[in-house]
């Protein structure tokens, strides 16, 4: 099975990008670094999907998964984890 279909190992690689971006960020979260981490993950998420052969998701998908995400302890993972959904399944589990 190619790597992109390992659910754990494509979160890993989303996460790592996604906690890099995110040291970018300012102490004060803003609209602005909002709409920059969920462009990051889009670009992110689709990337993997054209690696996977698979066509292109909208920004309303990752929206919707970050909005599942928010309120954990672990965002980061779970944000990461439902984007690696995405790459695979095209939607998360709710």
């Amino acid at each position: 099975m190619h790597a992109i279909g390992h659910r754990l190992w494509l979160r890993d690689q989303i996460l790592a990008g996604l906690s890099a971006k995110q040291k970018e960020r300012r102490k004060a979260v803003d609209i602005e670094w909002v709409e920059n981490e969920r462009n990051f993950m889009f670009e992110q998420v689709n990337h993997y999907r054209q690696l996977a052969g698979k066509p292109p998701l909208t920004m309303d998908k990752i929206v919707r998964v970050e909005t599942m995400a928010m309120g954990h302890c672990d965002y980061s993972s779970k944000f990461a984890l439902y984007c690696a959904e995405l790459v695979l399944d095209g939607d998360p589990e709710p």
